[in-house]
């Protein structure tokens, strides 16, 4: 057979190629569109994980020196109310003996002291009294020391002893002025 239209056999291969191209290229540039995308997504991915771990660095960093700081406050309040410890114990060791603040022998007469105690400059003193006419030259006595101040009865009440006698307890307060130190 010989080919009397030779064009049209080209022309048909070009129809062809051009079908072939106009069906594969739209799919292949797609193919290439996905393949970029999925790259393009991946390095997107590695910067996320690479960011993201600098943070988690920089958070753990942060934590460290939270707990170096935190840590450096509670020693410094440690040492603060060691501190305060050591000088309400040199404060106590500098008060003048609360002996000191007791009247001569002879305005105790009468007066049974049963506790006397100092705690900075607070003082308080406990005891009994027959009668509680006694009590006014020993007060006296007291209130007239230069160093005592703020002097304050209490507690005054009578009580009956297991002798049967009646007896008044009280409680006297006061404060240690500068002028003792």
């Amino acid at each position: 057979m010989i080919n009397l239209l030779p064009w049209r056999e080209q022309q048909a291969r070009m129809q062809r190629w051009r079908f072939f191209t106009r069906a594969s290229v739209p799919s292949f540039l797609v193919i290439l569109g996905f393949i970029a995308i999925y790259f393009l997504e991946l390095q997107y991915q590695d910067d996320r994980e690479l960011e993201l771990s600098i943070l988690q660095s920089e958070v753990m960093k942060i934590k460290q020196i939270y707990a170096e700081e935190t840590n450096e406050i509670k020693e410094q309040a440690l040492w603060k109310k060691r501190l305060e410890r050591l000088h309400n114990q040199q404060r106590l060791r500098q008060l003048p003996l609360p002996i000191d603040v007791l009247p001569d022998k002879s305005s105790v007469e009468g007066i049974g002291l049963l506790v006397l105690h100092c705690q900075l400059q607070e003082c308080v003193i406990e005891g009994s009294v027959e009668a509680l006419y006694q009590l006014r030259p020993f007060i006296d006595g007291v209130a007239s020391e230069p160093q005592v101040s703020s002097l304050q009865i209490e507690q005054l009440m009578p009580v009956t002893t297991i002798k049967g006698e009646g007896l008044n307890q009280f409680k006297i307060s006061f404060q240690l002025g500068s002028e003792a130190f």
